[in-house]
């Protein structure tokens, strides 16, 4: 039986192949709503924690970001899946690829190549072969399948996907080239760039840098996800596709309409390392996470749709004006509606 690669990127319907394909059981596996919120938030939650107490407020903050993250990548995360196997939606690129840098983070595991694609740690590989695997077949270079190869004593193939062409070129040469590069860009004979090595400095190097990189249809795709950018030129950054939440309805009796939680700061403070106990809103749907004062996130959690404003305040203790002017604030960000 031919088991194929589990990188570099979740593989659409079209190209899984033949046989054990780890890169789809990794998607179908690791890549769910299921697994964001029951294992991936804990582990990002448990970790905060520990960073914080070590004083690594720096990594502490990628993590904070990454676990606010959870909320709107879980909600996403099935209808991504299933566009990407089937239809290749640039789109659900986006959604996978910040999954794919929170699975990493969550599990302690390495990209793989260029791209946030993770590779499995070595017990999840050894559960996934099947017994009787004859080879390991690779799709691209840097996509798991040498280290497969080497934990299951597999042969490594070569069966290589057919993908746009990626021009590998030197830092150093991009002003020389720059006229053969661009008209090449043009004409769709090479897709981007693969740039090794420093880019020098000066006007002339930073004028073809930016020519070339406006030029080359996947440039910016290929950047953020690898070989998965040539499969979805268009795929925007995982931040283009959130936005902010619409705002709900005023009323006598509120109810929420996302999850509230109180978090060691923001990610911007935890890098400063300042650490102080701050609220959050967090839908369970494509909308930004805000930050705001904990008592937010107390008056949230009180309005159950069926007390109204003066019940709350009575329940909270809490003057009805700051009830009320808290209540129509969260209303007004999306968080609470009639």
């Amino acid at each position: 039986m031919k088991v194929w690669s589990p990188g570099p990127c979740p593989p659409t319907g079209v190209l899984r192949g033949e046989g054990c394909d780890l890169g789809a059981l990794l998607l179908e596996s690791h890549y769910s709503q299921a697994h964001l919120v029951h294992e991936a938030r804990p582990r990002l939650q448990a970790m905060l924690a520990e960073l914080l107490d070590g004083g690594e407020s720096a990594e502490a903050a990628t993590v904070l970001q990454a676990l606010v993250d959870t909320w709107p990548a879980a909600a996403l995360v099935d209808a991504a899946a299933r566009l990407w196997t089937e239809q290749g939606a640039a789109a659900a690129l986006s959604v996978l690829g910040r999954v794919a840098e929170l699975l990493c983070l969550a599990h302690g595991w390495s990209p793989l190549g260029r791209g946030p694609w993770p590779m499995p740690d070595d017990d999840w590989v050894r559960a996934n072969v099947p017994a009787g695997a004859s080879e390991i077949c690779r799709r691209t270079e840097a996509d798991g399948a040498v280290a497969v190869g080497e934990l299951m004593g597999l042969n490594v193939s070569d069966r290589a996907w057919a993908l746009p062409c990626v021009e590998v070129v030197r830092g150093e040469e991009l002003v020389s080239r720059r006229g053969e590069l661009a008209r090449r860009l043009v004409l769709a004979e090479i897709a981007a760039l693969d740039i090794e090595g420093p880019v020098p400095a000066g006007p002339d190097a930073a004028l073809a840098m930016g020519e070339l990189c406006m030029e080359a249809m996947a440039q910016a795709a290929f950047d953020r996800y690898g070989v998965a950018g040539l499969l979805a030129p268009r795929a925007p950054a995982w931040s283009e596709i959130l936005r902010p939440a619409p705002a709900g309805v005023m009323g006598e009796i509120l109810r929420r309409t996302c999850d509230g939680a109180v978090l060691p700061g923001t990610p911007a403070a935890l890098a400063r390392g300042e650490v102080s106990g701050t609220g959050w809103l967090l839908w369970r749907g494509p909308y930004l996470p805000i930050a705001v004062q904990p008592e937010a996130v107390t008056l949230l959690g009180a309005l159950d749709g069926e007390k109204d404003l003066e019940q709350v305040a009575a329940q909270l203790e809490v003057p009805l004006d700051a009830v009320q002017s808290m209540a129509e604030e969260l209303v007004r960000v999306g968080a609470a509606t009639a």
